[in-house]
């Protein structure tokens, strides 16, 4: 069994004349910690967003435990494992915690959000990582500083393997 449990091969992207990549490979492998670096403008944003499903690259492979993929959408990202949390605050005031960790992934029945069943699984996953915090107070409440916390939790809900 290999260790590598993702790898981008000789990805490129450009928009318009601009070359956001050109021939970018990287691999990550399992149990490590892995670190994304390079000046502003080198492109990570670019890769990111294409292993995260938002853009799709003009060149190049996409490999997951071993079988390479193309990456359709965010949905399809999540499914494959990857998650994404992106520099930009992207929480809203106006919902609870539990309401935005669980956004547009709620707990539902029949087409009916199961509120309780949400505010449940927000308690487990807060308890599991230590963070003392009520999934029925509003983001907007919280202190600016926790936002991350709950845009990280977003991610930590869906189990990522990424």
């Amino acid at each position: 069994m290999s260790d590598i449990q993702l790898e981008v091969r000789d990805i490129a992207k450009t928009f318009g004349a601009v070359v956001a990549l050109q021939s970018v490979s990287l691999t990550l492998r399992r149990g490590r910690v892995h670190t994304l670096l390079g000046e502003n403008g080198a492109g990570k944003s670019t890769l990111i967003k294409i292993l995260a499903g938002l853009y799709s690259p003009d060149r190049g492979a996409i490999v997951v435990d071993g079988h390479a993929v193309t990456i359709r959408n965010p949905a399809h990202a999540r499914a494959l494992g990857i998650a994404t949390v992106f520099q930009e605050l992207s929480l809203s005031n106006n919902m609870t915690v539990a309401e935005n960790i669980y956004a547009n992934h709620e707990p539902a029945r029949c087409g009916f959000i199961r509120n309780s069943q949400m505010v449940v699984d927000c308690r487990r996953l807060l308890a599991e990582l230590g963070i003392e915090a009520d999934p029925h107070q509003r983001v907007g409440r919280c202190h600016w500083r926790t936002g991350n916390w709950w845009k990280l939790l977003r991610r930590s809900a869906f189990q990522p393997r990424w």
